[in-house]
């Protein structure tokens, strides 16, 4: 009698113990999940990208500012400016940023044939990669101009249009502080950034003295309000440009 009593009292230990055992799995599985969604909700991430470039005037200075804060960044070079100025995409490269497609001639895709598009996409890929020994499948619209018609042309291409959510230059602010000011000033409850900048422009209209002198100033607000820098090349790099590709065609809103 005793025996069966004594048995069936290991048997009861058994299942409490297994019983708190799961519970308390189940609650670090739980708290492990709040503190995760938590932490996604409030981290904030932020992609620098340059388009127009390269430029000897203007890149290699971007390049040393970046290292310095040792920030990978995407940068959108036309396919003329790569062929006259292929050491500094080389150097781009051998930094570890990321190149994307600004077509050859900084080409306007919208309501543009696709033959003229993929003329312009192809021949810009062909140099990156002779220049680097890849390609691209990143692509950034000149002046972010794009319709359905032509985002198909790149979709059939392999191209993954990444728009931008922020830009540095206002051709009324004419003061680097006062750049960065402003777009700080316009972040609001955004935790996902893409901002854009330029390191050159078609047939050197425009100067980027203060896109040079602005970007610590920038990078140094962004820190300040939280926010962690995107290597581009790394898991969490593609898999973001990945899914904001994917919300462009939704949107087509430049901001």
């Amino acid at each position: 009698m005793l025996n069966n009593i004594e048995k069936r009292c290991k048997g009861w230990l058994i299942i409490r113990n297994i019983t708190a055992f799961l519970a308390a799995v189940i609650t670090v599985t739980l708290v492990f999940a709040a503190v995760t969604a938590a932490d996604t909700i409030t981290h904030k991430r932020v992609l620098i990208t340059f388009d127009d470039g390269p430029d000897p005037r203007y890149t290699p200075a971007i390049l040393d500012v970046l290292a310095e804060h040792n920030i990978k960044a995407v940068f959108f070079v036309t396919g003329k400016a790569c062929q006259e100025h292929p050491q500094i995409v080389k150097r781009i490269v051998k930094e570890g940023h990321v190149l994307g497609n600004h077509t050859y001639s900084h080409f306007i895709i919208k309501g543009a044939k696709p033959s003229l598009i993929i003329k312009e996409v192809t021949m810009t890929d062909n140099i990156i990669k002779k220049l680097t020994g890849k390609s691209t499948n990143y692509f950034r619209p000149p002046t972010g101009e794009i319709d359905k018609e032509a985002y198909d042309v790149l979709k059939d291409l392999g191209m993954k249009v990444l728009m931008w959510d922020l830009g540095l230059e206002k051709k009324a602010i004419k003061s680097a502080h006062k750049m960065v000011e402003h777009l700080v000033g316009r972040i609001g409850w955004r935790r996902n950034l893409v901002i854009l900048m330029h390191d050159g422009s078609p047939h050197g209209r425009y100067s980027r003295e203060k896109t040079v002198e602005a970007l610590p100033v920038l990078i140094t607000e962004l820190k300040n309000q939280g926010f962690s820098f995107i290597n581009p090349s790394s898991l969490e790099g593609k898999e973001f440009i990945n899914k904001r590709s994917k919300e462009n065609i939704k949107t087509l809103v430049i901001d």
